[in-house]
């Protein structure tokens, strides 16, 4: 017959059991904590791809100017999209509200530029204000407004390219 302490567990045992618990669930909590913020920018980055790839997509069918504008290019909070109207130097807003900037991520572009076009041909050009457009490479940043060392770049080239780059340091 065994003896009595032989059948149950001691309470080192169930230590260490909620000891090794702790920890993955520890491990657990930081890796779906870093994949927020990947899944935040990730979010605002498909956002302004998505709408790049609906301008050039607009300019090229409707063979008219389209471009993205920006409220402040140090510090975009809103962008939206417009349409070149036939015969005039006038633009119409495509969508209906401005896209908002969520308060956790903050863009920025460099250099500040506050309008990119798309021509029909898939030429991009870029302008500040009443500036006339000109072909530069722009670049637009997305970072966690908490946390700037996590970014993810879009980079435009003035013949239609565009490349993303992530940039996150641990």
């Amino acid at each position: 017959m065994k003896n009595r302490e032989e059948l149950g567990i001691t309470f080192l045992e169930i230590l260490v059991v909620v000891l090794i618990f702790g920890v993955i669930t520890l491990i657990a909590v930081n890796a779906l904590g870093k994949s927020r913020v990947n899944w935040t920018l990730r979010g605002e980055v498909n956002r302004v791809v998505s709408l790049i790839y609906r301008a050039k997509a607009t300019a090229a069918r409707d063979e008219r100017v389209v471009r993205i504008r920006f409220d402040n290019p140090d510090s975009v909070t809103r962008y939206w999209l417009e349409e070149k109207n036939p015969g005039s130097n006038s633009y119409t807003q495509i969508l209906k509200i401005p896209v908002e900037v969520p308060s956790q991520a903050k863009m920025y572009i460099s250099p500040p530029y506050s309008e990119i076009y798309f021509y029909p041909d898939g030429k991009i050009m870029v302008a500040s204000g009443s500036a006339a457009p000109i072909m530069d490479i722009v670049e637009i940043f997305v970072s966690l407004s908490t946390n700037t060392d996590h970014y993810i770049k879009i980079r435009l080239y003035p013949l239609g390219a565009l490349e993303t780059q992530r940039h996150f340091v641990y």
